[in-house]
């Protein structure tokens, strides 16, 4: 289990890396990617690629107070340009563990294309494992990235939204001799992976809030499935947990497959 801290206070970060060293995590990711408004205002995430001064004493602080693997992710740069492989050796020489590389720049936020050249170029220069990450949205494109760019592993975000079988399918494809692309899961099973996520929810915040934020959930779990547009429609509506399941079984039942 990695867990992900943010901060631009090099001090503060590496209290935090002791809490969770203390709570048995694996390892510990650094995030100076994010491009999120709220968080670069306060100077942290991709805002800290800013300042390699401030990359190096963060990396360092984390890395002094964590026997654990410590990974950064990045971004290309802060604005135009890339600023990945200056970031990345200062962050491989103040003792990290891994990059991951997001191979846009923060004023792009996820707009246009992920640039994987970035990627190869960062793991060609590098000696500390690489990570790519960026649009991978099909098994496919994970392979693709693999074999295109180099790198020692993928991070999957907003392509496991709705599509926690994605992770599967790649190893599936990565494993087959002939390439055969894994069957897309059945409506049986979106189903039951969806209601046992509705229940862990309910179970940890209640089932008012729960409904509520699951709401956009259900928009991803059924983004691309036959007759999803409509179901989507109905789901900005649900307060209860019951009527939600009454509804998703109704949409499995009639559609709900692969489009």
């Amino acid at each position: 289990m990695g867990v992900q801290i943010f901060g631009s206070d090099p001090s503060m970060l590496a209290e935090a890396a002791r809490i969770l060293t203390g709570m048995n995590a694996d390892l510990i990711d650094l995030n100076m990617g994010c491009p999120a408004k709220k968080v670069v205002r306060g100077g942290s995430g991709a805002a800290i690629m800013r300042s390699h001064d401030k990359v190096a004493a963060v990396v360092r602080a984390v890395r002094a107070a964590t026997p654990l693997p410590v990974t950064v992710k990045l971004r290309a740069g802060w604005k135009t340009g890339t600023d990945a492989l200056a970031v990345g050796r200062i962050v491989q020489d103040c003792g990290a563990d891994a990059v991951i590389l997001h191979p846009r720049t923060a004023d792009q936020g996820f707009s246009g294309n992920a640039d994987w050249s970035l990627i190869k170029i960062l793991k060609k220069n590098l000696t500390i494992s690489v990570v790519g990450n960026g649009d991978i949205r099909q098994p496919q494109d994970g392979i693709r990235m693999l074999v295109e760019t180099g790198c020692d592993g993928i991070m999957i975000g907003r392509g496991a939204l709705g599509n926690p079988w994605i992770f599967g399918r790649i190893l599936s494809l990565q494993e087959s001799p002939d390439q055969t692309m894994p069957p897309e899961p059945s409506p049986e099973e979106r189903m039951l992976v969806i209601q046992r996520h509705l229940d862990m929810e309910v179970a940890y915040h209640g089932e008012e809030r729960s409904v509520i934020n699951f709401r956009k959930h259900l928009l991803w779990y059924t983004k691309g499935l036959s007759g999803g547009a409509l179901f989507r429609q109905r789901a900005g509506q649900f307060t209860r947990r019951d009527e939600v399941l009454t509804e998703l079984q109704a949409f499995f039942r009639n559609s709900g497959t692969a489009s």
